[in-house]
């Protein structure tokens, strides 16, 4: 049975290249939200159109809205947060939990965990995947690492690099990337204990073309 997937913020910058990942890559049923009905609903109509079926469709929800966003959730398998604001991240995450479905968004705030971290217990006895910062650090590389970690009898180091490429597309994508890299900071565990990392303590990664 095909999984469903809810995208909120799904015609955004972020949103709407995840929608066409996943149209081309898996065989789920992918909903469009956000607060603008005729975005959605544009998108989902070239989505079906590039993808030959009807497995996009198109929802009108408000992520400051609880209320609407346990209605909006229920049958989804996965909900996936890619709002350029995580302002309303606890409630986006708190709703999903209810609605028993897994959990991954695409921001970047510097403590985000720390909003999340009240629903733990909650999570683990409900048995579901909650994954922040998605793209970022700690998200999935962080994730990567705990599940490959068992394959091996010793783990001592896990390097974890990336390459990034921002597209500025609205004035709320820039106040959030502003916001979040405003009061960034590093930490690093070594020698048994954790401190402030220093600019001397970045590893530099040659990806190579196209990337550098």
């Amino acid at each position: 049975m095909s999984k469903t997937i809810f995208i909120l913020g799904g015609y955004g910058g972020v949103g709407k290249r995840l929608a066409r990942l996943l149209l081309a890559e898996s065989d789920a049923q992918v909903i469009v939200a956000g607060r603008n009905r005729e975005r959605a609903e544009s998108l989902v109509a070239k989505l079906n159109q590039d993808f030959a079926g009807e497995r996009a469709s198109a929802t009108v929800v408000d992520a400051a809205n609880p209320e609407a966003l346990r209605t909006a959730f229920q049958g989804v398998d996965l909900v996936l947060a890619a709002t350029p604001s995580f302002a309303n991240v606890y409630s986006v995450a708190y709703a999903a939990l209810k609605a028993k479905a897994d959990y991954l968004d695409m921001h970047f705030g510097a403590h985000m965990w720390e909003e999340l971290a009240p629903l733990a217990p909650a999570i683990k006895v409900a048995e579901r995947t909650f994954i922040t910062q998605g793209g970022y650090h700690p998200g999935v590389p962080a994730a990567m690492v705990r599940f490959v970690a068992p394959q091996f009898s010793h783990l001592r180091k896990a390097i974890v690099s990336m390459a990034m490429s921002f597209q500025i597309e609205s004035a709320d994508v820039s106040h959030a990337l502003l916001m979040g890299l405003s009061d960034y900071q590093s930490d690093l565990f070594k020698n048994g204990s954790w401190r402030k990392a220093k600019f001397k303590d970045m590893v530099k990664i040659d990806f190579g073309p196209p990337f550098g």
